[in-house]
């Protein structure tokens, strides 16, 4: 419980974890460990939505609280203040906002990342 994180799931897809909702849950459907994507994750309380390349691919209600007591890490989780599992692939742009994206600014985002290069 009080999880909050992007990453890939078993199989490969992209997934989250917000509260007391991991991987098996929040997820998309597609192996993307082979392919550059745009995963965005947002949640505003009581929605959580998970976006890959700007198209939402879940979006349910909040399952528990989120634990704002840790510090934030990128490229591995915070386990009580402890960076665990970290990530193998490479992370080209990151971004953690302290407000909930719009579908509007999620499509905007993920367009603009595509065409940096």
């Amino acid at each position: 419980d009080g999880r909050c994180y992007l990453g890939l799931a078993s199989d490969g897809s992209l997934a989250g974890g917000i509260g007391a909702q991991a991987t098996s849950v929040i997820k998309g459907s597609a192996d993307v460990r082979t392919a550059w994507v745009t995963g965005i994750l947002t949640w505003d309380g009581s929605t959580v939505t998970l976006y890959q390349d700007g198209t939402a691919v879940y979006s349910a209600a909040q399952s528990g609280a989120v634990n704002t007591t840790i510090n934030f890490t990128l490229g591995a989780l915070n386990n009580n203040g402890t960076a665990a599992a970290f990530h193998a692939g490479d992370i080209a742009r990151a971004l953690v906002l302290n407000s909930a994206m719009t579908s509007t600014e999620v499509t905007d985002l993920s367009t603009l990342w595509s065409t940096i290069s």
